[in-house]
């Protein structure tokens, strides 16, 4: 069984900001943990797709805009990672299909794998960067 996520301070980029937009995302693998063991799967599935591209546009739209503003020096390589997980998730948009009995499990799988790996490493880099050009 799939156990929620908590948001923890390890999670932070010590920006608030860019805190409340990754708490987004822990909330969409709750959403998806609750709907895995409430059989309401494909209604919820389809709803939490639909908020991931809502997600992506806003989130990431908002960290290159302060990226570009403050010249950061990984902006290239920050937005392949970027890119990846909207590739990704645009595979899981048009792989969406009722009879599909894993998917709900691999786009769980993938957005832990987001949050642990993209956020905890990449975004965590670039705090010190924004703090000195004051953004907190």
């Amino acid at each position: 069984m799939d156990k929620k996520i908590e948001w923890e301070d390890q999670f932070s980029v010590q920006i608030h900001e860019f805190d409340e937009q990754h708490k987004h995302i822990v909330n969409m693998i709750n959403k998806l943990i609750d709907a895995k063991h409430s059989g309401e799967n494909q209604k919820i599935l389809s709803e939490v797709i639909h908020e991931m591209t809502r997600y992506l546009d806003f989130h990431f739209g908002n960290e290159h805009k302060y990226m570009i503003e403050f010249d950061y020096p990984h902006y290239q390589e920050h937005m392949l990672e970027h890119r990846k997980f909207i590739t990704k998730t645009i595979q899981f948009r048009m792989g969406f299909r009722d009879d599909d009995p894993n998917l709900i499990d691999n786009l769980l799988n993938f957005l832990k794998q987001w949050l642990f790996e993209h956020i905890m490493t990449w975004d965590k880099s670039y705090t010190l960067f924004f703090h000195e050009k004051g953004l907190k």
